[in-house]
């Protein structure tokens, strides 16, 4: 299970972005990231790490919203675009398994709703 680390590791970043923004004493009221389907990450484990671990910090009262990218990218041999709905990594068109994932291996900090007053 490595959401705890990846929780801990999120609240970090969140710090740095907030100090480098001058947003030192700004409480948070939401952080959004975004999750791709290749990290394996249960939202659920993510969810309770995170409000485990924002307790003692600025994001003490924010909530944590998961957007989700699933996987896609193009074939290396015929060029076509693909999108599995399962995890079988072989091109519809020609079957090979030479593939380029352009998407759904992302772990994105997108945005934080910060509260300055």
């Amino acid at each position: 299970m490595h959401e705890p680390a990846i929780a801990a590791e999120l609240i970090e970043s969140a710090r740095n972005e907030i100090a480098q923004a001058g947003y030192l004493d700004a409480s948070v009221s939401s952080i959004t990231i975004r999750v791709g389907a290749l990290r394996g990450v249960d939202d659920e484990s993510l969810q309770l790490a995170f409000d485990v671990l924002k307790l003692t910090t600025p994001f003490s009262k924010a909530t944590l919203v998961i957007e989700h990218s699933p996987v896609s990218g193009s074939c290396r041999q015929c060029g076509a675009d693909f999108a599995p709905s399962e995890p079988i990594f072989l091109c519809a068109s020609c079957g090979s398994g030479d593939l380029e994932i352009r998407q759904g291996n992302e772990l994105d900090l997108i945005t934080m709703t910060i509260d300055t007053e």
